[in-house]
């Protein structure tokens, strides 16, 4: 059976040579990554310096005389959009009125409505009927719409004071910010663009106990003399009717007896009533387009009077903003 000898083991030498090999590997390879290293550093370009970031552009400061330009131009515009919104407003206010006009002319050409406006015009309560059966929530209505007024002023001046404060901004295309003082200035007159004597409270004047009372007053004298003179040519031509039926009237109550005087009383009544419903008929057939042009005629001097009125009040609020910005010699904006 062969025997294993042992392993043999490399001469000094060897061990030498082996290990100088080993780490001269190792060493050759850590040079070469250093210099790739440095070779990589050295040609990777600089990293460009960055650029430094514009400077802000400083905030705008306007004159006193740009903002009081900015600010009147700015009510002009608003007054003028009013114009259209002022014609609007009254045409919602005055709807319901017109339209009543056909209804209250059914009420005076009937028998129950001459004698409801005989009664009015002799205790003198013609203009409270009127408001009731024509100017009918008519104080709401105009409140209500003056505050729109009020609300529609301030956004059309907020509007063109803004595009004109940009537009003095704008520089290049650029908008420019706006500086601190100016700002509070436009910020304060915005403010005061609806409180500044208020349109809502025109109304309160306008439209009082005393100014209704005022408004039907005029429409009330027409109606109540159209009345009277109407009562008076019925009285005639009734009395003639009436007088001419009389014998027949006596005559079929001849065979009451007793209730006799009652009967005719009822039967004078009968023919007095009739007699009234005749001629309002006759009347209505006639007059009656007449009457309603009348009162749409009185209404439209009314509605015209309330047109100059808000216009008045508008232009009065205009010149009031403008006082105040000269007043105060726009002391929240830049000086001079």
């Amino acid at each position: 059976m062969p025997t294993v000898s042992p392993r043999a083991t490399p001469p000094d030498g060897s061990r030498r040579r082996l290990a100088i090999a080993f780490w001269g590997a190792i060493a050759l390879c850590a040079v070469a990554t250093v210099l790739l290293a440095v070779v990589g550093t050295l040609r990777t370009p600089a990293p460009a310096p960055e650029a430094a970031a514009p400077a802000a552009p400083a905030p705008v400061e306007f004159a006193s005389e740009q903002l009081q330009r900015l600010f009147g131009g700015a009510l002009d515009t608003a007054g003028q959009v009013m114009v259209p919104n002022v014609e609007a407003a009254l045409d919602r206010i005055y709807a319901p009125v017109y339209d009543a006009i056909p209804v209250y002319a059914d009420f005076h050409y009937s028998v129950l409505g001459e004698y409801t406006e005989l009664s009015e015009a002799a205790f003198g309560t013609m203009s409270e009927g009127l408001n009731e059966r024509l100017y009918a929530g008519f104080a709401d209505r105009f409140a209500t719409e003056a505050a729109k007024l009020d609300t529609q002023f301030a956004a059309a001046f907020r509007e063109a004071l803004g595009a004109g404060v940009q537009a003095e901004l704008t520089v290049d295309g650029e908008i420019l910010p706006l500086g601190r003082m100016s700002e509070a200035a436009i910020t304060d007159a915005l403010g005061r663009a609806r409180v500044t004597v208020p349109v809502a409270g025109l109304a309160v004047a306008l439209t009082g106990s005393k100014a209704l009372a005022a408004i039907t007053a005029a429409i009330g004298k027409k109606i109540a003399g159209k009345v009277a003179v109407k009562a008076a040519a019925k009285a005639t031509a009734k009395g003639t009717s009436i007088a001419g039926g009389a014998g027949a009237g006596a005559l079929a109550c001849s065979w009451a007896g007793p209730g006799a005087v009652l009967c005719a009383a009822v039967g004078g009544a009968a023919m007095w009533f009739a007699a009234d419903a005749l001629i309002v008929n006759l009347d209505e057939y006639f007059n009656r387009d007449e009457f309603e042009a009348e009162l749409r005629l009185l209404v439209d001097e009314d509605k015209a009077a309330k047109h100059a009125a808000l216009t008045d009040g508008l232009a009065e609020k205009v010149v009031a903003m403008s006082e105040s910005f000269t007043m105060q010699d726009l002391a929240t904006g830049s000086p001079d």
